[in-house]
């Protein structure tokens, strides 16, 4: 797959197929550059007990926009070889998703390391413009070596 791609239904297709449980989600792309990854996903398969958004969505789907942002920092590095490891991932919850989810995620910062690029992605969940979570993470970008299982 071509991660270096701008657009986003391509990408959309892509993630569906890499990432079944993206798919799951219904999640779509609605808009990228390099440091930005925009995406939707509906209430009915992400939905909790209550009928709000699961948590667990608030969490993944956001990670899923800034591994996108990662890994076309990777692919464009390193081509095929590129791989991005999330590192760590953290979230606040201020407010229940009763819709639509309205996804983001944004480059804060990337630092070359001795194994590696470190990169900083914020990002955030709303309903009808209204923040109902964020997210911080840590990605690793990486050029896989022969050796190195992935």
């Amino acid at each position: 797959m071509n991660w270096a791609s701008t657009d986003p239904k391509a990408l959309t297709e892509a993630l569906h197929k890499a990432i079944p449980a993206f798919a799951a989600m219904q999640g779509e792309i609605t808009y990228i550059d390099d440091d930005t990854v925009r995406m939707t996903a509906p209430l009915a398969p992400n939905k909790n007990v209550h009928g709000s958004g699961f948590a667990g969505s608030s969490m993944s789907l956001p990670s899923v926009a800034g591994w996108v942002i990662a890994q076309r920092m990777a692919f464009n590095l390193y081509g095929e070889r590129g791989i991005t490891v999330l590192r760590s991932c953290s979230g606040d919850f201020s407010a229940p998703v009763n819709g639509q989810f309205e996804i983001e995620a944004s480059l804060v910062n990337q630092e070359a390391r001795r194994n590696g690029i470190a990169i900083e992605v914020q990002g955030s969940v709303k309903h009808g413009g209204h923040l109902c979570s964020s997210v911080s993470m840590l990605f690793r970008v990486l050029e896989q070596t022969l050796a190195e299982p992935v």
